[in-house]
């Protein structure tokens, strides 16, 4: 009987997590969305959630069908006089680009530079 040692393991848990984040395509260029879907939006929801290291997060209808990049805001905790709630920080938002290379496509976190290779969605050049 073949017993799992730690080193393979962790290799194993590393190529499964590697599958998602990858390393930085050499040439992306801004894309769109070929054909949006419920499907592509829950992809995109769950992706921009993992770059985040948070739950997915709720896009719009038409995001990344006009332009390549979408804003993502934060709201701030407030009392009922609209002031931040004592130990809230401001977060400032944070930006993803859709970029498409080789047929690939691949959403960037512009802030870290963090790319997240996006399976079962399908691109075009902007």
């Amino acid at each position: 009987m073949i017993t799992p040692t730690a080193n393979g393991l962790g290799i194993s848990t590393l190529l499964i997590f590697s599958s998602c984040m990858t390393t930085p395509p050499l040439h992306p260029v801004e894309a769109l969305l070929e054909q949006p879907s419920t499907q592509s939006h829950l992809v995109l929801e769950t992706a921009i959630g993992k770059l985040l290291n948070t739950h997915p997060v709720k896009l719009a209808d038409k995001v990344f069908t006009l332009k390549s990049t979408v804003i993502i805001d934060f709201s701030q905790s407030k009392d009922s006089h609209g002031n931040l709630l004592d130990g809230r920080d401001t977060r400032h938002a944070d930006t993803f680009s859709l970029l498409t290379q080789d047929g690939h496509c691949y959403l960037r976190h512009n802030q870290n530079g963090e790319f997240y290779l996006l399976n079962n969605i399908s691109c075009k050049v902007k």
